[in-house]
């Protein structure tokens, strides 16, 4: 392995590891602050659960930067093909591509998030009296759930069939681009799906 790659996943892994504290503490400014349960268990296991929602965006933000770095200091190990779904592609390209899919949806999910606080509100938040900057993190979080969602169709579409020995019909480039259509595809008619079924209920 790079020595320079080596560097870069040793420290981010310390920073995922800090990042817990800010996590835990503003999920202990909101649980302290809002007694829910007198049962101190379960306000602990709210505490944790909390903190843990709060953890999502920012192990997010900071897997994407560590990819991002490892193929800037180590371009030599990720310029080789790797197989996907229909085809192959270079890891370089791989995760920009992510990186690219994880901004857009944390954008959307932003604006809509701070739209709906904004405009209409929440009436568990205003319960909870958050200030600017635990409402903050409540959008995050969110986009975090929105993330792994979204993330969680295209990418493990995208790896049929390629893990362990056996893999799917291998068409290059092409092949890989078609994969992530076909990806996003999937992600769109299940939103579509998820509209729909919204409507319904409003109907």
């Amino acid at each position: 392995m790079d020595a320079n790659f080596q560097i870069v996943y040793s420290i981010s892994n310390i920073i995922m590891f800090l990042v817990v504290i800010p996590a835990l503490w503003v999920s202990g400014r909101i649980i302290l602050r809002n007694p829910i349960l007198e049962q101190r268990s379960i306000s602990l296991f709210l505490w944790l659960a909390l903190g843990c929602f709060f953890l999502i965006p920012m192990i997010d933000v900071l897997a994407e930067l560590r990819s991002l770095i490892s193929v800037i200091v180590s371009p030599e190990e990720n310029m080789g093909a790797i197989p996907i779904f229909l085809g192959t592609t270079s890891w370089f390209l791989y995760s920009i591509l992510s990186l690219a899919l994880t901004i857009v949806v944390y954008a959307v999910a932003i604006y809509y998030g701070r739209l709906l606080l904004a405009k209409h509100g929440l009436p568990v938040i205003e319960q909870l009296s958050l200030n600017d900057m635990e409402q903050g993190f409540v959008v995050f979080g969110v986009a975090g759930l929105f993330n792994a969602m979204v993330h969680g169709i295209v990418t493990n579409f995208l790896w049929i069939g390629n893990t362990g020995a056996t893999r799917t019909v291998v068409l290059g480039t092409w092949g890989a681009m078609l994969g992530w259509i076909l990806a996003f595809l999937i992600l769109a008619l299940t939103i579509i799906y998820m509209n729909g079924k919204l409507e319904n209920e409003r109907l």
